[in-house]
């Protein structure tokens, strides 16, 4: 799809736009909303009939959690010549583009990332929805007033209703089982789920196979949180879950430790 919305065009006669950042499925501009003090936004541009499912599923979550901390804020959505726009309010950084020290995360900020990602879907599913595709593209960390880091989902194109249960998506690795990911033949039983422990051999790591053995369990018996924090609790000796992530920033870049 060719770029639409050339810099310093007024998109539906409100955003104007200050350059495009991303083109692949959807066309992606940073924009500033002249009807609110030049407040920076993206605008979403979704290709008409390819995507309109994916619009519709977005643009339906958008509205139902509007104004709830951890989801972008929908300002506006209308129709377009080339397709469907969104647009919502900017949510800091993509974690996946962050920097980190030794190329890896402490354990102690796996655990409070983990515990912040649990509390967002949580607030999803209590609203009826499921995201449907949660990876590290999809999670934004967004510098707050009170100096922390948070976190913030975002790309709702596969969220559903929870009622009736929705289809599966395996279409891309990160939907499917580590040894596919890894080039691997498809097998009838995931291979993690066969022994999940020896993909953590080490003492420090090994509250991730806990953790996965728990929430394969839960997938029969029924949601139980308290079993996830008392796992999220005692990984890392002397670190709370709900403690702020470490971080620095130097130079424009932040750095999570």
């Amino acid at each position: 799809m060719d770029i639409v919305f050339a810099p310093g065009t007024l998109a539906n006669g409100r955003f104007r736009v200050m350059n495009m950042f991303h083109a692949k499925e959807t066309q992606l501009y940073n924009v500033k909303d002249t009807q609110q003090g030049d407040l920076e936004c993206i605008l979403k541009l979704y290709k008409r009939d390819i995507f309109d499912d994916a619009y519709y599923n977005e643009t339906n979550f958008l509205k139902a959690c509007k104004g709830k901390k951890g989801f972008p804020y929908l300002f506006s959505e209308f129709p377009f010549t080339h397709g469907n726009i969104d647009d919502v309010r900017r949510w800091g950084h993509l974690l996946s583009q962050l920097k980190m020290r030794s190329y890896r995360f402490t354990m102690a900020n796996t655990v409070r990332i983990g515990y912040r990602c649990l509390e967002l879907l949580e607030k999803m599913h209590v609203m009826g929805y499921v995201h449907m595709d949660v990876h590290h593209q999809n999670i934004m960390v967004e510098h707050d007033y009170d100096g922390e880091l948070k976190l913030n989902l975002i790309d709702f194109e596969f969220t559903s209703k929870i009622h009736p249960p929705p289809s599966c998506y395996n279409f891309l690795a990160w939907h499917s089982s580590l040894n596919v990911a890894t080039h691997g033949d498809y097998t009838p039983i995931d291979d993690l789920h066969a022994d999940p422990m020896r993909h953590f051999p080490n003492a420090e790591s090994q509250w991730l196979g806990r953790l996965y053995i728990e929430i394969e369990r839960q997938r029969t018996d029924g949601y139980d949180k308290s079993k996830i924090l008392e796992i999220l609790n005692a990984a890392v000796p002397g670190i709370d879950p709900r403690s702020p992530i470490d971080f620095s920033y130097h130079a424009g870049t932040y750095w999570i430790h």
